[in-house]
């Protein structure tokens, strides 16, 4: 009977043991956040969609004002160009000071801003075309408007790097990885023309030549 209790401890005790290894008590679904998961659905896919569009005002990009590098361009177009002054006084946006004067420097935080803007961009553009597939009850047919209107989101961030920088980098849907904050690290070996014209063609042709006015 002694034996028959000791065996019975030991093995309670490698049970008890097996289960305190696990750590699937420790994987929980953070509450207060939307998952990857939580938007493979038809409203989903559309909210990313909208979130890509937002992108072009500068609407959702951490830090800055959306004036510093939305479609408008005022800074590095107005100001650049003569077309527009700053005013104020020196101590007030001195950055643009060092614009209108053609000193492009790296602590410049609207240039700064405006490089990350454009990557921004890409990446919710590339984010809508890898979920696709996920979605459930999307048509064909929205399915492939859907991926057309990301790819001409993503030639317009392109185009926009292409316009500013000298040799900026272009990330596809296949090197994106929203997981993965290194991902986006790809070589800029020179110019992305080529990929922006590309971008362009597929979306043309993958979009109708008007749409309702309900959307």
């Amino acid at each position: 009977m002694k034996k028959f209790f000791t065996y019975l401890t030991a093995l309670s005790g490698v049970a008890l043991l097996s289960v305190a290894c696990s750590d699937e008590f420790l994987e929980k679904e953070p509450k207060g956040q939307i998952t990857s998961a939580a938007l493979n659905n038809v409203d989903g896919i559309e909210g990313k969609l909208v979130a890509a569009y937002r992108s072009i005002s500068g609407s959702g990009m951490r830090g800055g004002g959306t004036w510093f590098y939305d479609v408008h361009n005022w800074i590095f177009g107005g100001i650049a160009s003569d077309n527009a002054l700053k005013g104020t006084d020196a101590g007030d946006q001195p950055e643009h000071s060092f614009i209108e004067a053609y000193d492009f420097t790296t602590f410049n935080v609207h240039i700064r801003d405006k490089w990350r803007s454009v990557y921004w961009g890409m990446s919710r553009a590339n984010d809508v075309l890898n979920s696709l597939e996920a979605v459930e009850g999307l048509s064909a047919a929205r399915a492939a408007e859907i991926r057309a209107e990301a790819i001409f989101l993503r030639g317009f961030h392109g185009f926009e790097a292409q316009k500013h920088f000298r040799s900026p980098a272009f990330v596809d849907e296949t090197q994106y990885d929203i997981n993965d904050l290194e991902s986006s690290k790809v070589p800029n070996s020179g110019q992305i023309w080529d990929k922006v014209i590309q971008d362009f063609a597929t979306a043309a042709a993958g979009l109708p030549e008007a749409t309702g006015s309900s959307r």
